[in-house]
């Protein structure tokens, strides 16, 4: 084809049809020009094919990494609910001057666990890495961005809880109340069973020591405080959740429908 072109320019310079040689030179550039055109459009659409068949599946993957990630947090949240119960009762022993009993001990040992959720975030950063992520709907950025943010603030509640149970509260309780956890009146089943064929004496802990550790208090309080900010960021990360998954629900239907 390049030959023919060329032999056809050839011949009207040969003729001294110069008008017409460059007439005939710049409608093929012309036509070149269109054909690089038309060759870089099929190349972006089947790009944009592949790009939009990719942001699909990951789309796909990432409403089931929200999935896992929101039975997580409610989870959490559902414990939490309980916890801010027991360092309910735990203030009010204190408050009330009440007599210590085997629910105490249970309580404090509830105080005791730490929380931490474990997030997938492959998806979201295979997104990135990929250059689909800006790729998408400009609303379902912002929500994506928003729940990740969230997440963010959940793992760093779930640090503050976690160190202050390892540096200040768990120390105070191996300390001073060890006797009280390795207890046959210990409601936790390992404990139970660790000192199921122990014959030495148990004893409880005193309600005048008890009631008068101002510390322990103290302690309980922090807790209590803790444990209310864990709960309201969980609940923050569900809303922005459940809002990200009904959106994704519906790219997915877009993308399906497609």
């Amino acid at each position: 084809m390049i030959k023919f072109f060329r032999k056809i320019r050839q011949n009207l310079l040969s003729e001294g049809k110069t008008r017409k040689y460059f007439k005939y030179a710049f409608g093929e550039i012309v036509l070149v020009v269109i054909g690089i055109l038309i060759a870089l459009a099929i190349n972006n659409w089947n790009s944009n094919r592949l790009l939009r068949n990719s942001a699909y599946q990951n789309i796909r993957a990432l409403n089931k990494n929200i999935e896992d990630d929101i039975n997580q947090l409610q989870n959490s949240k559902s414990y939490m609910d309980s916890v801010i119960i027991y360092s309910n009762k735990l203030n009010m022993t204190f408050q009330k001057r009440s007599k210590v009993n085997e629910k105490t001990i249970f309580y404090l040992l509830e105080l005791l666990l730490e929380r931490n959720i474990t997030i997938n975030t492959n998806t979201f950063e295979t997104l990135n890495r990929n250059g689909e992520f800006i790729a998408l709907d400009k609303n379902l950025q912002n929500q994506i961005i928003a729940y990740y943010y969230s997440i963010e603030r959940v793992k760093e509640r779930e640090n503050i809880s976690n160190g202050f149970i390892q540096r200040n509260y768990e120390p105070y309780l191996l300390k001073n109340y060890n006797y009280a956890i390795m207890n046959k009146a210990n409601p936790w089943e390992t404990v139970q069973d660790y000192l199921k064929n122990d014959s030495r004496y148990s004893r409880i802990i005193s309600d005048s020591i008890f009631l008068e550790d101002n510390y322990l208090e103290s302690l309980v309080f922090a807790r209590y405080f803790q444990i209310k900010s864990q709960k309201e960021s969980y609940e923050k990360a569900l809303y922005e959740g459940n809002k990200l998954k009904e959106k994704l629900k519906g790219e997915i239907g877009k993308f399906s429908s497609k």
